[in-house]
């Protein structure tokens, strides 16, 4: 909306004052049609608490929680978790997966606003908000409410502040999950530690760079064996819920809300996330033109022409435009493929396989991990064993390039195996010293299904990486 834009009903208000009857109508379209002329902070300009509940009073007002995610800046990551311990919990007892939802956008300074699809609680309607204020990762925390109807908030108001009254001893209870510093005076804002979701918290996706699911993986607490859905089979889920007169949930309110919400993310995530494509600004950090290009930097920390870092912070100097350089962030999104195959020679005999795989991920300065919609054409036969796998579909590929020439291949999913299937397949490659290997299992038996080492001249393997611009 422009500035323009947000005047032009009290332009109308002024030429109005001659005709008393049309007063009162006009003065209510700003309450309407959500006008305000309170500061406003554009979606991509979001990067801090305040920045976006002030793009809450200028978009939202009237609207609810789905609303909300208009205000999202561009280039965040997205990781749905299970982990039904935190403030802001996900649940997992309506029959569908209804997971907590995790934004990292990079800033500077990072940015990290979270979602619930969870009915039975109240995090449904609220935005959960960590604005990083040092390198080391430490937290300015907020606590936003868009409910239904959603009316004007101080931006300041959702900001935890120590309050000693509280069971947590912050407004928030951000205080309940992460580490804080102690004897801070009752009132002043409550500064917490960064919390990794990773290992630890029942990840069932995520496109954060270097990170993979690990809802399988025994982390997911008191949940049990839980089976990993992607972020579309959690919202088809959700979906067909509501629309089941059967469900005791059909056309619940907030189900029909959890519903607009997941789509809404999800949409958001395909247009405007880390690998969506589109044509999204260029991230904006301090100058660093006394640094050299590629050097760690510390964008938190002022300094004439940059501040340089001893160790990785998750920006580095860039030149964004010619003559021009700033710290911003090190995250970049690849397009990737893995390819080759051929004759390999196994202990008990000869495997055939070929293998194309190709995908979309972030990186930074770390392996490609990639869990979302990954393409895969791999077919393996065993001769001895007079076996084939086909068919496959990949949940998970990891591939490191461990430089001239060399790689690494970890990947798991589904295949036919001589017809009959789906089965859980898990497929290891690696090229070392020019020479490739692979081994390929069914992971329920377990038992190989095909594999061994490369006959010279007659097998490959090759990893490519193209930034996306």
């Amino acid at each position: 909306m422009t500035p323009r834009a947000r005047w032009t009903p009290w332009l109308a208000v002024v030429r109005s004052l001659g005709r008393p009857q049309l007063v009162l109508g006009l003065l209510l379209v700003p309450l309407l049609f959500g006008y305000s002329c309170y500061p406003d902070t554009a979606p991509n300009d979001v990067r801090t608490i305040e920045g976006f509940v002030q793009c809450l009073n200028n978009r939202v007002i009237g609207g609810d929680i789905v609303d909300a995610v208009q205000c999202l800046p561009c280039n965040c990551t997205v990781t749905l978790t299970l982990n039904d311990g935190s403030a802001q919990p996900a649940c997992n007892d309506k029959g569908c997966p209804m997971p907590r939802v995790l934004l990292n956008c990079p800033g500077p300074p990072q940015f990290q606003p979270s979602f619930s699809l969870c009915t039975s609680s109240s995090g449904l309607d609220r935005v959960e908000i960590g604005q990083t204020i040092d390198a080391q990762g430490n937290m300015r925390m907020a606590d936003v409410h868009v409910d239904p109807g959603y009316g004007y908030t101080d931006p300041s108001a959702p900001v935890s502040k120590v309050d000693s009254n509280s069971t947590a001893g912050d407004s928030a209870e951000c205080w309940g999950c992460h580490d804080h510093p102690e004897n801070v005076p009752n009132g002043e804002e409550a500064i917490s530690a960064p919390l990794s979701n990773f290992g630890r918290n029942c990840v069932t996706e995520t496109d954060e760079p270097c990170q993979q699911p690990d809802v399988e993986d025994g982390n997911c607490h008191d949940q049990g064996n839980l089976a990993r859905k992607s972020f579309p089979e959690i919202c088809a889920c959700l979906d067909a819920k509501v629309n089941d007169d059967l469900d005791p949930l059909f056309q619940d309110p907030k189900l029909l809300r959890a519903v607009r919400l997941c789509n809404a993310l999800r949409d958001y995530q395909s247009t405007r996330g880390i690998c969506s494509g589109n044509d999204c600004p260029r991230e904006q950090g301090p100058d660093c033109s006394a640094l050299a290009t590629g050097v760690d930097c510390d964008p938190y920390v002022p300094g004439e022409g940059g501040t340089a870092a001893p160790q990785a912070t998750g920006y580095t100097c860039q030149e964004v435009e010619p003559g021009v350089k700033q710290c911003v962030s090190s995250r970049v999104c690849v397009d990737y493929s893995l390819s080759g195959g051929g004759k390999f020679i196994g202990d008990d005999g000869v495997s055939i396989l070929r293998m194309l795989i190709t995908g979309r991920a972030a990186v930074d300065n770390c392996p490609i991990c990639d869990s979302t919609e990954i393409d895969a054409e791999i077919s393996a036969f065993d001769h001895a064993a007079n076996t084939l796998v086909n068919n496959v579909q990949l949940s998970t590929v990891k591939a490191t390039d461990l430089g001239g020439g060399n790689l690494t291949v970890e990947a798991s999913g589904t295949a036919n195996v001589n017809g009959s299937g789906p089965v859980n397949i898990g497929l290891d490659a690696d090229k070392t010293g020019g020479t490739p290997s692979f081994d390929l299992e069914d992971t329920d038996a377990p038992a190989p299904l095909a594999g061994g080492t490369g006959e010279a001249g007659r097998s490959n393997f090759q990893l490519n990486q193209t930034p996306v611009p």
